[in-house]
This record gives C-alpha cells, structure tokens and sequence, in this order.
C-alpha cells in the first residue's frame, strides 16, 4: 500500500512497468467530458485523504472547512526520535499521519493502535495512551546496531555489492494478530536478499515458505490472503496462515492498491495485446478498464480513501490526460472520464493524484514551483464489478 521499497525490487518492477506501459491498450470506449473547473487548492505538492490534504513531503496538514482550506490542527500528537505522529479525528475516522524525514505517511491501524516504522527501521505501536516498541534494539551480537555497524565495515572494505541493503525490518504489513516485514538480518551480509519475517506478539522469524521467494513487495492483507509481487512484478496470493504460495500470476502486473485488496493492474497475455482491470476481491474476480480511442496510461494511479474512484494518468492526442473511473453500483462497465491538467501547468512522470467526495486532486508544476488543484468530477456511468465491488462501502462519503 506506502513504505520505502528494496532497490533491487523498485528497479526491476520500474523496468517492467515501464516497458508494459508502452503498449497500446486494446480497450475502446467512448469519452466522456467532466464537468467542473479547475481551482488551486495549496501551494506544494498533496494528497487528499478523508477531509485532509496531506503533504507528500514537507508541509502543513491542511482541512477542508466550509470556508475552504485551512492548517489542520491534530487532536493528539505523539512524538519519537525522528517522527512526529499526529492524530486527527476521533474514533474510525481517526487517521494518524507520521511526519518523517521528507516524507509523510497514513500510519495503518493495528491491535488497538497504528503500526510505524521508524528510519532507525525499529517498529512502533503507538495508541492513544501508550507507546510500545515491538522490533528493535537487542543486545550483543544479535543486535540491529551490531548488524547495521558489520554490513557497515564490510561496505568499508568493498566486500558488500553495489546496491546490497541492509534490511533490519521494512515494508512492515499488518497480517491479522500479526506484522509482516522483510529483513535480511538473519543471513550473509552482502549476499542474503530481504525476505518476509512474521511478528506475532513475541514470536519473530522468518517465514520458511517465502524464504526461497527473496525479494517480495508485500501490497495488502484481505479476503483470507495476504497479496505480493515478487522480484519480476508477477502477482501472488498467500495463505495467511502457513505463508505458502496459493497462486502465482505472472500475467498480472500491480499498478495501484486500494482497500480490502482492490488492485489495478495490467494484463499481459501471451499474444502481445495487454489490457488494464480491476480485482474487487483479490484474484477471484477481473474486471475490464477502458480507455478512451488513441489513450495510453502512463502510470501513476490511485483509489480514492474507500474504492470508489479510480484516476490514472494517461495520455491522448492533445497530450497528458487524467483518466477517471467510478467503480460502484452494478450495470454495464461504464466510460472514463478525461480531464485535462489545468492551463499552462506541466505534469512529473511521479505527479501525485487523488480522489476523495467526487473530488479530483493533482499537482503539477508552473515555472518551478509546485501547486495542488482540484476539480468537481461530473457524472458518470458506475463501472460494474460483478455485483461484488458494494461490500466495500457503497454510499461511503470519502468515495
């Protein structure tokens, strides 16, 4: 779903991704216009999430009020060395944002409190009247400063390959009553990959049947499995339970995930034609995106908050498009809608896009600075997921 992902990995998936998404996508439909203007929110570069726009790096959390945009004010804040976790809302519409290093991060809820990986790679739960340290720390030999100062030295001697990590605990998935992480702790500095390690309570160690795998990008915990790609972008599902492989889709590439294990991807097939669906319910159901005549996505994507929306960059004739998707209700597969990015804007390959209350959000780039802008979405047809995209939330108000 939003760690910092393994370098091997991220430049094996960016190279797939990227040859994939040259191809022509053989869907057609026709194209809808959105209604609405554009209109600029903030200055920098956000994300919208529930009534919030968070910063994708520095910056105030900002809330939507009937005045407009204003500086968000968190009804708690716990602090860490590094970190500063802010609390905002009450109850199940509480969200806790970590403010880290150049970077801001939705924290995702675990056991009664929020799962945070610190950069010192230690995990955290942290709950509104507690702080508790679940990985980190150790004594001797074992330690995590002891294997971060040995994977150190041997750098110091050239003994460790370029772009070899050390990995302590990162890319932490809250799996049930337990947490998934990679490490590569346990095996030879500079050669062993990170692989995923299970966390339940004072159990921690490697899960024997991923091992093998290396590399994973651990993506989303629902409907009984736990989802995955692994090192040359091939999809998994796993059981839970004993971390056996139950299905493997070298034919799936993951471009988004949303909640509950809604994903976008691409579908290549053996004859060359490719296209893009959505997996209401992990694996067990495809469905089909179209896009518009002579439209090509181009990669970034994202679901709104409940999986309601779905906006991905594209491009058309006249240039670099947003196309958007509503993904609820039943009926036939509905149209995308193409809205073009606000007048004398520049669009990043990486441009952060949201979707939240029928809402579109994008940055873009005007000379050098950064701005966020939104639009109003106008109606459109629901893209029908076979009767099982409702269980999600249908009528949520984040969309």
């Amino acid at each position: 779903m939003q760690g910092r992902r393994i370098s091997a990995l991220l430049l094996t998936a960016f190279l797939v991704a990227q040859l994939l998404w040259r191809w022509q996508f053989g869907a057609i439909a026709p194209v809808s216009t959105a209604a609405g203007a554009w209109t600029e929110v903030a200055s920098g570069s956000y994300v919208a999430y529930g009534d919030l726009l968070l910063p994708s790096a520095q910056g105030p959390v900002l809330h939507r009020t009937a005045q407009g945009w204003v500086q968000a004010k968190p009804s708690w804040t716990a602090r860490l060395p590094d970190v500063q976790v802010d609390f905002y809302g009450q109850g199940t519409a509480q969200v806790a944002i970590a403010r880290l290093p150049g970077a801001t991060r939705v924290l995702p809820r675990y056991d009664q409190g929020y799962l945070l990986r610190d950069p010192q790679q230690n995990l955290w739960l942290l709950g509104r009247h507690s702080t508790r340290l679940l990985l980190g720390g150790g004594q001797g030999t074992q330690s995590r400063q002891a294997f971060f100062d040995r994977a150190a030295s041997l750098r110091r001697q050239g003994a460790v390959p370029e772009g070899w990590q050390a990995v302590w605990a990162a890319d932490p998935l809250p799996v049930g009553a337990a947490v998934w992480y990679l490490s590569n702790r346990d095996g030879q500095v500079g050669i062993t990959p990170p692989h995923v390690f299970q966390l339940q309570g004072t159990q921690d160690g490697p899960l024997p049947a991923l091992t093998a795998l290396g590399n994973l990008r651990l993506l989303s915990a629902s409907g009984g499995a736990v989802l995955a790609a692994d090192a040359t972008g091939a999809l998994l599902r796993i059981d839970p339970r004993s971390g056996s492989v139950l299905e493997r889709r070298s034919d799936l590439f993951v471009l988004a995930v949303g909640p509950n294990g809604r994903l976008l991807v691409l579908h290549a097939t053996p004859s060359g034609r490719s296209r893009l669906e959505v997996t209401p319910d992990g694996l067990q159901s495809l469905v089909p995106v179209h896009l518009s005549k002579g439209v090509q996505a181009l990669g970034p994507a994202a679901f709104s908050v409940h999986g309601n929306w779905l906006a991905l960059l594209s491009r058309g004739p006249q240039g670099i498009l947003v196309s958007v998707l509503r993904l609820q209700g039943a009926g036939e597969p509905g149209q995308a809608q193409l809205i073009a990015p606000p007048a004398g804007t520049k669009i990043d390959a990486a441009t952060p896009l949201s979707i939240c209350d029928g809402v579109l959000y994008l940055t873009t780039r005007q000379g050098g600075r950064e701005q966020t802008w939104s639009r109003t979405l106008g109606s459109t047809s629901p893209l029908a997921l076979g009767g099982v995209w409702h269980r999600g939330g249908r009528g949520s108000r984040h969309g």
